[in-house]
């Protein structure tokens, strides 16, 4: 009758169903809308980081690490410096429980891709932040747990989601970096595409 200008749903209740119950989601369900997020974030790391993969060699690695002096630095403030700082705080106010886990875990914690993210925006040394990152990541595994020992007594160190952060970090952008060292012009469509 209108000229099949507008499609006309079967029913009235089918019009003000949301999208997502259509696709069969139902974003009241917690443990629904917890799988899609975990889903989505973790396609997002993996493209993210494959994309700034994409903006270095393996050369430009290695030549980063033939001048040691600023991983060094990094690692330093990263390992050593940010649990200490932890520490004087947690010290100094007294925290315990939650509060004290809450800020052990942020202090022990590996840098991860949004390091990688401000580079690439602020147009820093990508080589650097790609090495610090997947350095402190394999570091983890020993300063995570002994500044947690000394910050959090009480708490368990996740070894596992270490392990998975480590691979969703270093897996992608070594296929990133591969690319941009073996086949550059798709690196460049990787770095639009990831970055």
């Amino acid at each position: 009758e209108n000229g099949g200008a507008y499609w006309t749903p079967k029913s009235a209740h089918a019009a003000h169903r949301p999208v997502a119950v259509t696709m069969g989601l139902d974003l009241s369900d917690k443990d629904q809308v917890a799988t899609l997020t975990a889903v989505l974030s973790t396609f997002m790391l993996v493209s993210v980081q494959a994309g700034l993969g994409c903006t270095v060699t393996a050369g430009d690695l290695f030549s980063t690490l033939r001048k040691p002096r600023a991983v060094v630095i990094g690692l330093f403030a990263q390992v050593i410096m940010m649990p200490l700082i932890a520490f004087i705080l947690a010290t100094s106010l007294n925290m315990t429980g939650n509060d004290l886990l809450g800020l052990a875990l942020v202090a022990c914690t590996p840098g991860g891709s949004m390091s990688n993210v401000f580079s690439y925006f602020g147009k820093g040394n990508m080589a650097l932040s790609i090495a610090l990152t997947v350095m402190s990541n394999l570091l983890a595994f020993g300063t995570m747990p002994a500044a947690l020992l000394v910050l959090a007594p009480d708490s368990t160190v996740p070894f596992r989601k270490i392990l998975e952060t480590l691979a969703l970090t270093i897996v992608p952008t070594a296929l990133g970096i591969a690319l941009k060292t073996f086949r550059p012009k798709l690196a460049v469509w990787g770095e639009k595409i990831g970055a």
